[in-house]
């Protein structure tokens, strides 16, 4: 799966977004967000660019950059953030009612938690 830098740093603040979710961050999720951000970033050079957007960038730009990827993007999305709210092996409500209203403002498909984390991790 390829994105543009744009894209992967909207990307970027929403995964933040999901891992605070909760009221707390567990090392288990910024690990998630960085190892994700590592692969998905073909010059290493690059991330620190990425990092820097993120996080001049509104979440409502964010949302606006997700809604108009493509449906294979944005199943990658709904998955990657599914996968940073069950990193530390607890997905609280609070969590999927972030999930939940992202889901809903990026325009993301409807996935059942199970479905997203499967399509994320078959990429």
């Amino acid at each position: 799966m390829t994105f543009e830098r744009e894209q992967l740093s909207a990307i970027v603040v929403l995964a933040i977004a999901m891992s605070v979710a909760d009221g707390r961050v567990a090392q288990n999720e910024v690990n998630a967000i960085s190892l994700e951000l590592a692969n998905l970033n073909d010059d290493p050079k690059d991330a620190p660019l990425v990092m820097t957007l993120a996080k001049t960038m509104g979440q409502d730009r964010a949302l606006s950059i997700i809604r108009q990827m493509n449906l294979n993007q944005k199943k990658y999305v709904t998955g990657f953030l599914a996968s940073i709210m069950a990193a530390d092996g607890n997905i609280d409500d609070s969590e999927i009612k972030m999930w939940s209203l992202i889901s809903y403002l990026a325009d993301l498909p409807p996935m059942t938690v199970g479905e997203a984390i499967t399509f994320w991790a078959s990429r």
